[in-house]
């Protein structure tokens, strides 16, 4: 809710130009829409691997990837909807990852089960010990990404930023 409020400071933010900023604010209002999605289909990607089942997770990722290239073909040339085409594409292709490893872990064969939470004090300050280097790490890798969008985009311009962008996922999915 917080990003819709402030979509346009977060574009900014971002470094979008006047001449892309439209295009920036309607692709980040679709996919805030599916940001749980997003979220929780990356801890089960690596919940489930910590299950035992890693090609279960390499699985899911092929899934999303593929239907994001089908649905981005078919909503961005198919039905010409352009940016917020491929947001959707995205979203939704993170909604299938998701159902495919909540099906994992709702089966009979997953070690990990779904339980009521406790709050405990113990036990997060155990898991944040725990994780705060994952997350120091996660945290890094996206201030590294857009600060380096930020300087091609400033010195080389949108159409580097866009050049990099579909190198940068060809190398990703490769």
């Amino acid at each position: 809710i917080m990003s819709l409020l402030f979509l346009d400071k977060i574009v900014l933010f971002l470094g979008a130009t006047d001449s892309i900023f439209e295009m920036v604010k309607s692709y980040l209002k679709i996919i805030i829409l599916f940001i749980v999605f997003y979220i929780v289909s990356y801890a089960l990607e690596v919940l489930i691997k910590t299950d035992g089942y890693p090609h279960l997770s390499t699985i899911g990722v092929i899934i999303s990837a593929l239907t994001n290239i089908i649905l981005d073909y078919v909503f961005v040339i198919k039905f010409n909807w352009g940016v917020e085409g491929a947001a959707f594409a995205t979203g939704l292709a993170r909604v299938f990852s998701f159902i495919f490893f909540l099906i994992h872990f709702l089966g009979k064969n997953s070690k990990l089960k779904f339980c009521k939470f406790k709050f405990e004090l113990r036990v997060l300050k155990r898991i944040t010990s725990i994780g705060f280097s994952d997350c120091a790490t996660e945290l890094s890798i996206g201030i590294v990404i857009l600060l380096f969008n930020q300087f091609i985009i400033k010195y080389l311009g949108e159409g580097a930023l866009v050049s990099y962008s579909v190198i940068s996922y060809v190398n990703t999915l490769v």
